[in-house]
């Protein structure tokens, strides 16, 4: 791949439509250039013990684990910027991103969200290597955990997370504003088949999406218990990132669940009303797309500074009574208000950030 310019994009799960949007507004500027997307969970990979696992469908892997663990904290502890450590460590995680980076020999490695980030560091030192290295932050509020003196530029949503970040003595010339790219529908009528083929939305209804993020682990119980009694008054759509509990809730409820991230762009487009927790990346969609917006409640301190963020650009649905309150007075002139409040105009848009690294 030497001969042709090479981008890898470390992506957490949740941020996939991200990670998508970003190759395509690359590949867009540059149909040549090669992207390459990787889930952070893949660089803690271990053949055996994964194999296990998915025979005892038991997570054993400890790695695995363990990143997923030091995630929560990461949203729990926002205000702490992590010390700078480039030494290889003997995790396979770190040996995974050297083969990665070795076997595609990168010019440009993006990040989202903290999982690759100490990684392809070290690597970059340890190999000498030239490529540089970008972070995307697409959280509404600063997360300091993204803060790492060894990131060459950074791509951020707004002229808070920019002002918070200069405030943390990052140089104001490594930090970039524009729009957060999201995944556009390729095949558009292939896909619509396939989903039209599995469910049959009523046009004189509103459809509600309910997101399910990996971190959202109490709120769709019983918001999808609530949304079950709603069915006749709403098309509703669940889509499950990584929780099976979920999809098995789904099912037994009788609600339409989906998992196939190629689905996710299509079932954004279609609805009219996006519900989730507050978790940037999963709402981002529905402000760029116009749809209304409804938040539960926060599980950790990133997610309740969003919510705080956000109070006046989303319907409350903190509980099983807000969501119930909603779901009844839906459409009301307030809730068209706030749809308003929360559409998305972005006076700059970041392909020129990418062209940066392209030519």
């Amino acid at each position: 791949m030497k001969d042709k310019k090479t981008i890898i994009i470390f992506s957490e799960k949740e941020r996939s439509i991200t990670a998508t949007g970003i190759k395509q507004r690359i590949i867009a500027l540059d149909p040549t250039v090669i992207v390459i997307i990787i889930d952070i969970m893949e660089l803690r990979n271990r053949a055996l013990v994964d194999f296990v696992s998915n025979l005892l469908s038991i997570n054993i892997n400890v790695e695995k684990i363990e990143a997923q663990i030091k995630k929560r904290r990461a949203y729990r502890d926002i205000d702490t910027i992590p010390k700078t450590d480039l030494s290889m460590k003997s995790s396979s995680s770190y040996k995974n991103t050297e083969n990665i980076i070795l076997r595609y020999t990168p010019d440009l490695v993006i990040t989202l969200g903290t999982g690759a980030i100490y990684e392809v560091c070290a690597v970059r030192n340890k190999l000498k290597s030239s490529f540089k290295i970008v972070s995307v932050v697409d959280d509404y509020v600063l997360n300091k955990n993204l803060i790492y003196e060894n990131i060459d530029a950074y791509l951020v949503e707004n002229i808070g997370v920019k002002t918070d970040m200069v405030n943390c003595y990052v140089p104001e010339n490594k930090i970039f504003i524009g729009d957060i790219p999201l995944m556009q529908e390729a095949n558009h009528n292939k896909l619509d088949k396939r989903i039209t083929d599995s469910i049959t939305l009523e046009s004189r209804l509103a459809t509600i999406l309910l997101v399910v993020p990996p971190n959202d682990k109490d709120e769709f119980r019983w918001q999808i218990e609530v949304l079950e009694k709603y069915q006749k008054k709403y098309n509703i759509l669940v889509f499950v990132y990584d929780n099976a509990e979920t999809v098995l809730k789904c099912n037994q409820n009788g609600l339409k669940v989906f998992s196939d991230l190629s689905y996710l762009a299509f079932l954004y487009d279609v609805a009219d009303i996006i519900l989730s927790c507050p978790y940037s990346a999963v709402l981002e969609p529905g402000f760029q797309l116009g749809k209304l917006v409804a938040i539960s409640k926060p599980n950790n301190l990133l997610e309740s500074k969003i919510f705080q963020y956000l109070s006046d650009k989303t319907a409350h649905c903190e509980n099983d009574q807000r969501l119930v309150y909603f779901l009844d007075k839906y459409p009301r002139e307030e809730y068209e208000k706030i749809r308003q409040a929360g559409k998305k105009v972005h006076p700059v848009d970041s392909s020129y950030f990418f062209k940066m690294f392209l030519n």
